[in-house]
C-alpha cells in the first residue's frame, strides 16, 4: 500500500441516497432535497446552520459530505408509542404491538404492554432499555407504526426505528486484514 492508508467511510449523502434515493438530486441545495435534520435515521440538529452566515450551498455541501455515524441510541419504554410493533429474540411469533396505558385481563392497570393476539408480555418486566431478565423476550427491534389500512394487523409493520446492535465476533485474523496491517490490542489509558 506504498505506506498509504485509506479510509473508507460513508457519508450523510451516501446513506440518504442509500434510505432516500429520489432526495438525492443534483438540483438540491448539497446536492440533496432537504436538510439533514429532516431525515431521523441521520440523528442530525440544525446547530451548524444557525450558527453560519455564509454561502447556504457551501454548508449544506459541507454538512451533507459529513461522515455517517451509525447511531449507538438505545430506544428506552417512555419513547414507545401505541401501535409500535417491537421484536423479541423469540424463535417464532416476536413480533408484538404496543399499547401503552391500558388494562391487563386480570385488570391491572399496566403502563405499557405488548400484545399479540390474545397474549401479551408486561411492560413493567422490562428495564428502561428494553431488556429483560428472559433473554428470548428482550427486544431488538422496533418498528414504527404501519399505515392505518394495517394498525391492528399483528404481522404488519412500519419502517425500522431501532435495532438493537449485537457485538461482532471477530479474529485478530479478521483484524489485521481490516486494517491491512498487523494490529496490536492495547489497554485505554
Amino acid at each position: 500500500m506504498n505506506g498509504e492508508r485509506k479510509v473508507i467511510y460513508m457519508t450523510l449523502k451516501e446513506k440518504a441516497k442509500e434510505v432516500n434515493p429520489e432526495r438525492v438530486i443534483a438540483s438540491g441545495i448539497g446536492g440533496v432535497r432537504g436538510c439533514p435534520s429532516q431525515f431521523e435515521f441521520l440523528d442530525r440538529k440544525v446547530e451548524l446552520c444557525n450558527s453560519h452566515s455564509g454561502n447556504i450551498n457551501e454548508l449544506c455541501t459541507r454538512c451533507w459530505n459529513q461522515e455517517f455515524k451509525e447511531s449507538e441510541k438505545v430506544m428506552t419504554k417512555s419513547e414507545l408509542k401505541t401501535g409500535m410493533r417491537v421484536e423479541t429474540n423469540e424463535i417464532e411469533n416476536n413480533l408484538y404491538i404496543v399499547l401503552k396505558d391500558c388494562k391487563t385481563y386480570s385488570d391491572d392497570e399496566s403502563e405499557l404492554i405488548f400484545c399479540q393476539g390474545k397474549d401479551y408480555l408486561s411492560g413493567d418486566k422490562y428495564s428502561d432499555e428494553l431488556t429483560q431478565a428472559d433473554k428470548d423476550f428482550t427486544i431488538n427491534r422496533i418498528y414504527d407504526i404501519p399505515s392505518m389500512d394495517n394498525l391492528l394487523d399483528g404481522n404488519q409493520k412500519g419502517k425500522v426505528l431501532w435495532e438493537r446492535k449485537a457485538p461482532l465476533d471477530v479474529t485478530m485474523e479478521e483484524v489485521n486484514a481490516k486494517f491491512g496491517q498487523p494490529v496490536r490490542i492495547v489497554e485505554k489509558k
